[in-house]
C-alpha cells in the first residue's frame, strides 16, 4: 500500500493519453508539481496520487479516457492512491458533465485551473498559486480573442515550469488552440483559437533543454506552418 508520512514527499503519477501537444502539457504538470515538492514517478501503482491527462479528439479517444480513468480509481479504492485528478482534453471539453458523472475521481480540472494542481491534489499541504496569463496586448491583433496558453508562463520566469527530461529528445509547443473549421475536428472549441508562443520564450525552453542533455527537439502545435501569424508575420517560424 501507498503511504505518505513526513519521511518522504508524496508521489504522483501522471498517465498521458492522446497527442504530443498532451505530452508537453503533463511535462508543464510534472514540473508544476515538483516545484509544489512532489515527486513524479513513472508507476501509478507506486503513487499517491495519479492524474490521467486525457484526450477527446474521436470517440475512441474518449472512451479509453475514461477507461482509464476508471482504471486510476480503483487504486484509490484499494488503498494504493488517495487522490484521482481528471485533465486533458476531456476535462475540459465536458467539466460539468463529468463532475456530476464520473463520482469516483476527486477532480475534474480544466485549463483555467491547472495552476491549483498541487493544490487539489491537497497531498502535501501547500497552496498553489495559478501562474499569471502571459498575454500582451501588442501581440494580438485586433478583434481577436487573446486567450492565454494552457500552461501560461508566470511573472519573471522564462517559460512554463516542466520536468526534467529522462532522454535525449523532447518535445516543445509552439502554439495553443486552431483557427481552422475542419469537420471533424471539435479541438478549436475548446483549445480556443490559434496563439502563439513568443520566440524568445520558446528559444529559452530551447536552450535549457540543451542544458539539461537534450539533443533532439520536435516542435509541436495543432497547425505549426500558422505559428506568428498573430505575431505580426509567419516569418517567426524561420
Amino acid at each position: 500500500m501507498t503511504t505518505t508520512d513526513s519521511a518522504r514527499p508524496p508521489t504522483a503519477a501522471i498517465v498521458t493519453l492522446g497527442c504530443g501537444r498532451n505530452e508537453v502539457d503533463s511535462a508543464n504538470a510534472a514540473g508544476l508539481l515538483a516545484a509544489a515538492g512532489y515527486r513524479v514517478v513513472d508507476d501509478p501503482e507506486q503513487a499517491d496520487a495519479v492524474l490521467v491527462n486525457t484526450c477527446a479528439f474521436i470517440e475512441a479517444a474518449k472512451r479509453e479516457s475514461i477507461e482509464t480513468v476508471l482504471d486510476a480509481t480503483t487504486l484509490k479504492q484499494s488503498g494504493q492512491a488517495k487522490r484521482v485528478l481528471v485533465m486533458g482534453c476531456l476535462a475540459e471539453r465536458y467539466t460539468e458533465e463529468l463532475r456530476a458523472e464520473l463520482l469516483e475521481a476527486d477532480a475534474v480540472v480544466p485549463f483555467t485551473e491547472y495552476g491549483r494542481l498541487p493544490d487539489l491534489l491537497g497531498l502535501n499541504g501547500a497552496t498553489a498559486t495559478a501562474p499569471a496569463p502571459a498575454t500582451s496586448p501588442a501581440l494580438v491583433p485586433p478583434g481577436r480573442r487573446a486567450l492565454p496558453m494552457v500552461f501560461p508562463t508566470p511573472a519573471a520566469a522564462a517559460f512554463p515550469a516542466r520536468a526534467v527530461p529522462t532522454g535525449p529528445v523532447a518535445m516543445v509547443k509552439l502554439a495553443e488552440g486552431c483557427d481552422r473549421d475542419c469537420s471533424f475536428c471539435a479541438i478549436p472549441s475548446f483549445r480556443g483559437p490559434f496563439r502563439s508562443r513568443r520566440p524568445t520564450e520558446v528559444l529559452a525552453e530551447v536552450a535549457w533543454l540543451a542544458g539539461q542533455g537534450v539533443s533532439e527537439v520536435c516542435l509541436v502545435a495543432e497547425n505549426s506552418t500558422s505559428y506568428g501569424k498573430d505575431l505580426g508575420g509567419r516569418e517567426a517560424l524561420v
